[in-house]
């Protein structure tokens, strides 16, 4: 099936986030900040990314839950 309809389909969702640099190379300029793309990856798409923020106990005070 990939060898179908190939990268297409990656390529344009790639666009709707604003490229990257290993396809859009040194003219690549980010539109999101990192922040606001993990979320529109989430949010969009309900994937992580190359990290997996989640809420968890602190370590260090297990009354308190922080950004994991």
């Amino acid at each position: 099936q990939i060898r179908k309809i190939g990268d297409t389909p990656l390529k344009e969702i790639l666009k709707q986030l604003g490229g990257w640099p290993v396809v859009d190379g040194s003219n690549w300029k980010p539109i999101y900040t990192i922040e606001v793309l993990l979320g529109k990856i989430r949010g969009d798409y309900n994937e992580g990314a190359l990290l997996e923020p989640w809420v968890g106990p602190d370590d260090k005070n297990s009354s308190a839950n922080i950004l994991q």
